[in-house]
């Protein structure tokens, strides 16, 4: 299984990396600073090689990660993608809107590496061993 990161600071990349290397090393993690390139590289997998979920920041420029959201949910073929948004910005409006758009998650950035580190080593073992996704986005399968 993989996890797609979707941010653009290249500092909170490396350090969502290095956090999730100590928590779920025998997880594949594919990094992506924009959205665009994130729904381009989904539009061309299988089904079967879809992450296990996507954590996505808000603040990007170009395509926010309110447009990904939507674009992701206006999507037959990624709607069932899980979206945990990782994001610094904690307005209830903002919080608002990421659950209306589809988001499976709202969750703040944490002030320090071990409380990132707790954080996504909860998240990882809810969606890896907890969690039933449909068909080829989970390990196991939901009947239709």
């Amino acid at each position: 299984m993989s996890i797609f990161i979707v941010d653009d600071d290249e500092d909170d990349r490396l350090l969502i990396r290095n956090a999730l290397l100590d928590v779920c090393s025998d997880t594949k993690l594919v990094f992506f600073s924009n959205g665009e390139d994130l729904l381009n590289d989904l539009i061309a997998l299988r089904d079967d090689k879809f992450p296990m979920f996507i954590l996505l920041d808000l603040n990007m420029p170009t395509m926010t990660g309110f447009d990904v959201l939507q674009a992701l949910r206006a999507s037959d073929q990624l709607r069932c993608i899980p979206v945990l948004v990782l994001s610094g910005t904690n307005y209830e409006s903002a919080i608002r809107e990421c659950y209306g758009l589809g988001a499976n998650a709202f969750m703040s950035k944490p002030t320090s590496f071990t409380e990132l580190t707790n954080m996504l080593a909860i998240t990882h073992r809810f969606w890896s061993n907890t969690v039933r996704l449909p068909g080829a986005v989970g390990a196991t399968t939901l009947l239709r």
